[in-house]
């Protein structure tokens, strides 16, 4: 009923964090899709492509997650390359859009300087960013950190800050606000 309540041409991302593969990332790529009608999904790609390419379906988009904005994950650990984990995964999710473009990362705003890092690793990917408000994330950081030459390249998600605030459309148009004054003009 949500989901159908949006109005049409407003995306609906369904936060799932899917992560599974094969037959049942396909079955739940269905039910995302088909049975709930997302435009776009959360997948946890730690199982490999598997659990990604069957969300990249056309028309529709995957966000995966690479760093997340919660402290306890293990996207930090570092591999025996010496590189974190998060920026392995977002090699391969990089890899993995060059294919069907239409995939892109989470990361989290509570570490800016990882996310400026990510965005080098994937110059041309869409990032969802969680972490902004009652996490404490530094948007002008992430904004300076992960923004598109045009201003574009990130899908800001401010959820507890809003919907518990007094006001929820005050409080959504003065992020929308902040953000804009980050972003730069274009013509």
């Amino acid at each position: 009923q949500t989901i159908a309540s949006v109005p049409d041409g407003i995306p609906v991302i369904l936060d799932g964090k899917f992560g599974d593969i094969a037959n049942t990332a396909m079955h739940y790529a269905q039910f995302a899709y088909d049975v709930l009608g997302a435009d776009a999904v959360t997948v946890n790609p730690y199982m490999g492509a598997d659990a990604v390419v069957p969300f990249a379906r056309p028309g529709k988009f995957v966000f995966a997650l690479a760093k997340t904005s919660n402290q306890s994950a293990i996207q930090d650990a570092v591999l025996q390359t010496g590189e974190p984990v998060s920026d392995f995964t977002a090699k391969m999710l990089a890899d993995l859009d060059a294919t069907h473009r239409n995939i892109g990362l989470v990361a989290g705003a509570t570490d800016a300087a990882a996310l400026g890092r990510l965005r080098q690793l994937c110059p041309t990917q869409w990032f969802l960013v969680p972490g902004i408000g009652a996490q404490g994330g530094d948007l002008a950081a992430v904004l300076a950190a992960g923004l598109f030459a045009d201003g574009g390249g990130l899908l800001i998600n401010a959820s507890r800050s809003i919907w518990q605030a007094q006001d929820a459309g005050v409080a959504a148009r003065e992020l929308m606000n902040e953000i804009n004054e980050h972003r730069p003009v274009t013509s």
